[in-house]
């Protein structure tokens, strides 16, 4: 099957799932997001344990589209200034080697759009530009290099059986879905339902989402910028939906510099009570000390954004989620001043910091929910 087509481009969520898998969606329960107390008492808790820094010569520790945590505690990202290379880092933060090169053979990558863990701690690492798969052992051992025939670019989960991946694709048949099956490494069906389009003839929401598993076959996705989460089961047909717009998720007009800068979901993850995790971007508390708007030149009318301290992450807080997905409640939130960039595992989130004189790392915090009486919810190992 082509992936080519007159049609415009779209960013599509693909599911990779076994031979069988159901196509036919039904209906499913859409629960209404609430922020009424659910959980008196809950709260987050955040501990920073270990730093990155090192590797510079393949991008170091700077920004990156995602970061892995493995069992052994090592961390595993590529730097968007060298997306041909895996950079490894040691449990204590300091810089162990570099995996890969540039090029478009076995062990070699063009554009590294995301890498993730799968069975085992095997590490996937999915190609943008080659539209291929590498798997590694756990040894960091090359196991095999797969085509896809999809470009894959981030939210990717893994179960033992089932991989989920967002990717572009631009097909008659397809375009307008937002969730995909490809059997066999090849695009099969549509699998949930079609997202409205704009008049510009393309999604108006729905089709950059995150995802993460269940631990149980199935998996939850998150729209990027819209309050919008949906689950799906094992054969791919989604069971559940929860909606709605949190105090801190307003939107503003995006036309106006506030609205540059409106909330956003920027990764999930699913803790082992099911519980949904939320790492939200959302603007700052020192936004209009920070922001500075300015003209662009020939185009009346038009504006960008700049932080006054050279950082754009300046212009951002976070706020750390917990949902309920059988009720939707929101169980707790914690607002942090750092631009969180998303979850290394379901125990740890990270973000990229810089000092003033340019100096980068990244810093990583364990996380913990709490319930009244003392009693941990969620744990860190």
């Amino acid at each position: 099957m082509t992936l080519r087509s007159p049609c415009a481009s779209a960013t599509l969520l693909i599911l990779l799932l076994t031979p069988g898998a159901a196509n036919a969606q039904g209906d499913f329960r859409t629960l209404r997001l609430t922020e009424e107390p659910a959980c008196v008492g809950c709260s987050i808790s955040i501990e920073p344990v270990a730093t990155l820094r090192g590797g510079e010569e393949h991008g170091g520790a700077s920004r990156t589209n995602y970061l892995l945590r493995d069992s052994r505690g090592r961390y595993i990202m590529s730097s968007i200034f060298d997306q041909s290379t895996l950079l490894i880092y040691g449990p204590d933060g300091r810089f162990q080697r570099a995996l890969g090169r540039a090029g478009g053979g076995p062990d070699e990558f063009r554009q590294i759009a995301i890498a993730t863990l799968g069975p085992g701690d095997s590490i996937h690492v999915f190609d943008a530009e080659a539209r291929a798969r590498t798997v590694y052992t756990p040894d960091l051992e090359f196991v095999r290099r797969t085509d896809l025939g999809v470009r894959p670019s981030r939210g990717i989960v893994l179960t033992p059986d089932t991989t989920i991946l967002v990717g572009t694709i631009a097909t008659r048949s397809h375009f307008g879905f937002g969730v995909h099956a490809v059997v066999d490494d090849r695009l099969n069906r549509p699998l949930g339902t079609m997202e409205p389009l704009g008049d510009n003839g393309r999604p108006l929401a729905g089709l950059n989402r995150r995802a993460a598993t269940d631990g149980h076959g199935g998996f939850w996705t998150a729209d990027f910028d819209a309050f919008v989460l949906d689950g799906f089961g094992p054969s791919g047909r989604q069971h559940s939906r929860v909606a709605g717009e949190p105090a801190w998720f307003e939107q503003a007009d995006p036309r106006t510099p506030e609205g540059r800068l409106n909330p956003r979901i920027l990764d999930l993850q699913i803790d082992d009570q099911g519980l949904l995790w939320l790492t939200c971007q959302i603007p700052g508390r020192n936004l209009q000390a920070n922001l500075e708007v300015y003209d662009l030149p020939g185009a009346p009318g038009g504006f960008n954004l700049r932080s006054r301290t050279g950082n754009l992450d300046d212009l951002y807080d976070t706020i750390l989620a917990v949902i309920d997905p059988t009720d939707g409640r929101i169980l707790a939130a914690h607002r942090m001043d750092t631009a969180v960039s998303g979850f290394a595992d379901r125990f740890h989130i990270y973000a990229y910091l810089e000092t003033p004189d340019g100096e980068g790392s990244i810093q990583i915090w364990r996380i913990r929910f709490h319930q009244p009486g003392g009693t941990n919810v969620r744990e860190s190992p």
